[in-house]
């Protein structure tokens, strides 16, 4: 469980949610638990259910969009898309791995050269 505090920056989320069409969420946020909310006061007016979540790394800012894309290139891959963010009965282990790898992708740091002798 992420505390208050380890949700904060651009992250990557994985939402698993039930509905008469299970799927799976990947989305993008700066502020999850604020986000999260939204999600569910949108799932309740449907009465639908959150069943699991997942949060990603911290991503740069710059990167955070191309990550999303790119995790949502996979998912596009092997389930139907509902909407840009929501995939039809999608396996939520395989979305996470899709946003984790996404994310380590998009982690830069520079590669330092050691020192030759």
């Amino acid at each position: 469980m992420v505390g208050a505090g380890g949700a904060l920056g651009h992250r990557l989320y994985v939402l698993e949610i039930a509905s008469p069409t299970p799927r799976v969420t990947i989305g993008r946020s700066k502020g999850f638990w604020k986000r999260s909310h939204q999600h569910l006061r949108e799932m309740n007016r449907y009465q639908y259910g959150l069943v699991d979540a997942h949060l990603t790394k911290r991503l740069p800012d710059r990167t955070i969009e191309r990550a999303e894309a790119r995790a949502h290139a996979w998912m596009a891959r092997h389930y139907q898309p509902i909407t840009g963010e929501e995939f039809a009965h999608a396996d939520y282990g395989f979305a996470v791995t899709c946003a984790n790898a996404a994310a380590s992708l998009h982690l830069t740091h520079p590669i330092r050269r050691q020192p030759t002798a």
